[in-house]
């Protein structure tokens, strides 16, 4: 009889034993490795928003002197040159977001500064700067589930048009992977990114500045030069 009762006691123990791991580790599984809940379903809690902008603080220069300007952007925009101006390709290095294309170009262009004439402008006005004076414009729509936005600034010189546009695409979140759920806050890391971007493309515009190409030698006497 005492026999019996020690192994009772010894299987409840053990029984014991058992129920408080898999309890354990079940919470552990809830909590994931980062201490968030990932078995519950609601994915929500893994995503945060933007807290601060990772955008270089640094700066580059761009420079085209037969094209006669130079603008200061970030040092990680990447520039793809062509006759007419300059595009800067933004990287998207936040991870949680629902960005499709965001980018911003510098073009020169010959005759008036026009902007396109659509019915969905968010705000117009001046930017000035030093002596010279921007107009622009902001136009923003959303279309199919895509939202558009683009900031636009024009600088006429002569009959010469510098366009300054800066362009974002945001793309529906859960066709990118994300639940539902997580649907407004991955909109608002994706606007808080834009919102830098646009910033810093301002900033672009605002350390724009002309520059005079070198003057060559004079057709007159490079002439004679060769005459003698």
């Amino acid at each position: 009889m005492k026999k019996q009762s020690i192994i009772w006691t010894i299987v409840a123990v053990v029984l014991i034993a058992v129920v408080v791991f898999v309890i354990h580790a079940y919470q552990n599984y809830e909590k994931g490795p980062s201490g968030a809940n990932v078995g519950s379903g609601n994915s929500a809690n893994q995503v945060s928003p933007v807290q601060n902008s990772k955008l270089s603080s640094s700066l580059s220069q761009f420079k085209n002197e037969e094209l006669g300007f130079s603008v200061n952007y970030p040092s990680d925009w990447q520039t793809e040159s062509a006759p007419a101006g300059v595009t800067f390709i933004i990287p998207d290095q936040f991870p949680q977001t629902a960005i499709g294309t965001l980018d911003a170009s510098v073009q020169v262009l010959s005759g008036n500064c026009a902007f396109p004439p659509v019915v969905t402008i968010k705000d117009k006005g001046t930017l000035a700067i030093g002596d010279l004076s921007f107009n622009t414009v902001s136009m923003q729509n959303s279309v199919d589930g895509r939202g558009y936005f683009d900031q636009l600034y024009s600088l006429q010189k002569g009959n010469v048009c510098y366009m300054f546009t800066f362009e974002s695409v945001t793309l529906n979140p859960t066709t990118k992977g994300f639940s539902t759920s997580d649907v407004s806050k991955i909109n608002s890391n994706s606007q808080s990114h834009i919102d830098d971007a646009n910033a810093a493309f301002k900033a672009m515009v605002s350390s724009f500045s002309f520059v005079v190409p070198p003057v060559g030698q004079p057709e007159t006497s490079y002439h004679s030069a060769n005459t003698q």
